[in-house]
């Protein structure tokens, strides 16, 4: 409850910030995401992600922009001898991000480079328990877009993910059970309020 009263009073910043600069566009994205984790670590050995999706609020201006997001994945344990006697698991982020935007034709196509930070938090569940791990991540991603109306976008992207989980393992597993790499193809809308940019 506290993390969502958070993403809101941000949300309800970033539109008043857009509201002040009538050269700013305010904008609201939802997505479905399928992640692929990379490598050798617990993620990836572990669990079988079953599907995702992530919410944004965005500022644009011209070229820049910036903007908060919230996303969740869930997952299915594969391999109980690594992650233990767990069923399932979701991964929550909370995330910052910024980038630069470079318009391809006529401002209708356009691409949106990326970067991020954010919180993760990833519960695994049994019938009986669950077990929580927390950790930080970093991303770097593109989207590329199309303004259908000038209200509505339509986008397809990928983003690639490394994060460090904070778990007290003997020093041989330290890297398998904290270091995770993940590929994330996505599709969204976007909805845009507020002066249009120019």
């Amino acid at each position: 409850m506290k993390k969502l009263f958070s993403i809101i009073v941000l949300v309800l910043s970033i539109k008043t910030i857009a509201q002040i600069d009538s050269t700013k566009t305010f904008a609201l994205s939802i997505e479905g995401n399928y992640p692929k984790s990379l490598g050798d670590n617990f993620l990836n050995k572990g669990y079988k992600p079953n599907n995702g999706f992530a919410l944004e609020a965005q500022v644009n201006t011209k070229k820049i922009f910036f903007g908060v997001g919230y996303k969740k994945v869930n997952y299915v344990v594969i391999n109980n001898l690594i992650i233990g006697d767990f069923k399932s698991a979701e991964l929550q982020v909370n995330y910052l991000f910024g980038g630069y935007r470079h318009y391809i034709k006529n401002k209708k196509l356009f691409l949106e480079h990326r970067l991020g930070l954010g919180l993760n938090t990833l519960c695994s569940f049994s019938n009986l328990s669950k077990y929580k791990i927390t950790g930080k991540s970093a991303f770097i991603g593109s989207k590329i877009n199309y303004n259908f109306i000038s209200k509505l976008n339509f986008y397809l992207g990928l983003d690639f993910y490394s994060s460090k989980y904070d778990v007290s393992v003997a020093a041989p597993y330290k890297n398998f059970y904290t270091k995770t790499y993940q590929i994330e193809p996505k599709i969204g809308i976007k909805f845009l309020m507020g002066t249009k940019t120019k």
